[in-house]
């Protein structure tokens, strides 16, 4: 079975002006064929022109660029379609009078079809002026069935108005509420995909700490050497210790998830940027660390939460960009806020192996826990912001997270 699209409730309003349009051309041209049979050389001349106005408004109205204008600016339309409706009755007469019901009925159908309810009663006066107008120009006998007429045709047009009105509503709010029960039923299908994959990456990663010092345990003479013993309790201790550095990212980023975890204040960048820099400096040994002069300004966002991502960056670029000789850090604002970088020169990383942000995602040479990258992104996500990376080949790469102001 074919599925059809939502509709777009955005661009409804041009849909609805472009109908209107063809109304006014349709009772232009019906107008016109009527000709024929209207009573008298005057008649035909007046009924001309409201013909020739009419199809004017419609093309007018098809030209008008809608989507720039907001929805209920279409109901600039109802006054000229009564005024019309009007001007037909009171040019051909009593003997057409009667026959002019339908285009108030189609009128209030498309405010029906194209605005909320409780419009079609808010112009329901208008439309009464519209209906009644011509009355007067009437002959006596034929006056009080006019009056009757307007009683019939105006409540039913508005009450038609409403009904469908109210009917596309409920259909939209059903429609919606459809799509973000959906949309929340992806979501907690992507987070449970999300908890699978991280609990088995993490059971890997523990996994193997575990299993070497277990290894090493069970090969363990019942009376080792005073050697064997310090080598043993050497390298399970070391095993240990990644294990601990593996529990800590982990409840990083189960604590940074949480929104009261963010302590955001008023940081000066440039203050930020020379104290990350000189926290950071026993780490570039044989490359160089620049820290470029950040533009004046305030960053709201939580010290040691930001502290903590762009160290892991910097760390992050000593380990993997080995051929670098120089690693930048920098700051810059735009109108969406501030964009903190490292940048290093070196030949830049392998981006074919999925998104280096996912948990337990190893570089190559990684020593570390495949968490330093996820905590930066979690850390940006926590402040609204967003963590990324841009390569060049002849450049690097650059890796960033983004804060908004």
């Amino acid at each position: 079975m074919r599925r059809h699209p939502p509709f777009d409730l955005a661009t409804q309003h041009v849909w609805a002006a472009k109908v209107g349009a063809l109304f006014f051309v349709g009772g232009g041209l019906l107008f016109l064929a009527t000709l024929p049979v209207a009573p008298g050389d005057e008649s035909v001349v007046r009924s001309v022109v409201i013909a020739l106005v009419s199809c004017a408004v419609g093309c007018i109205t098809w030209l008008v660029p809608w989507e720039r204008l907001p929805p209920r600016a279409t109901l600039v339309l109802v006054p000229p379609a009564f005024g019309l409706i009007t001007a037909g009755n009171i040019v051909t007469g009593p003997d057409h009078y009667f026959t002019y019901a339908v285009f108030f009925v189609i009128a209030f159908v498309w405010i029906g079809l194209a605005h909320p309810p409780m419009t079609s009663i808010a112009f329901a006066p208008l439309a009464a002026v519209a209906y009644l107008a011509p009355i007067p120009t009437l002959p006596e006998p034929d006056r009080a069935a006019a009056a009757v007429s307007a009683l019939l045709t105006l409540p039913i047009s508005v009450l038609t108005g409403e009904v469908l009105a109210r009917g596309i509503d409920r259909q939209a709010r059903a429609e919606a509420e459809m799509r973000r029960a959906n949309g929340t039923a992806e979501e907690l299908r992507e987070l449970e995909a999300m908890k699978d994959r991280f609990v088995r990456a993490a059971s890997h990663e523990f996994r193997t700490p575990l299993a070497i010092c277990r290894g090493h345990l069970d090969v363990l003479r019942e009376r080792p050497d005073d050697d064997e013993l310090r080598e043993t309790v050497a390298l399970v201790k070391d095993e240990l210790e990644r294990m601990g550095r593996l529990v800590d990212d982990v409840t990083a980023i189960a604590r940074i998830d949480d929104p009261r975890s963010i302590r955001a204040e008023p940081i000066r960048v440039g203050e930020l940027l020379t104290s990350v820099g000189a926290t950071a400096r026993p780490l570039f040994r044989s490359r160089s660390l620049v820290v470029a002069d950040a533009p004046a300004g305030d960053v709201c966002a939580d010290r040691q939460r930001l502290t903590q991502a762009l160290l892991a960056l910097l760390d992050n670029a000593v380990t993997h960009a080995r051929d670098a000789t120089t690693v930048e850090l920098r700051a810059s604002r735009d109108t969406s806020g501030w964009r903190f970088a490292v940048a290093d020169d070196g030949r830049g990383i392998d981006v074919t192996g999925g998104d280096p942000f996912e948990p337990f995602r190893h570089g190559r040479t990684s020593p570390g826990s495949g968490l330093g990258l996820a905590v930066v992104r979690a850390i940006a996500e926590a402040h609204g912001g967003t963590a990324g990376l841009r390569r060049d080949r002849s450049r690097g790469t650059e890796f960033y997270i983004r804060v908004p102001t």
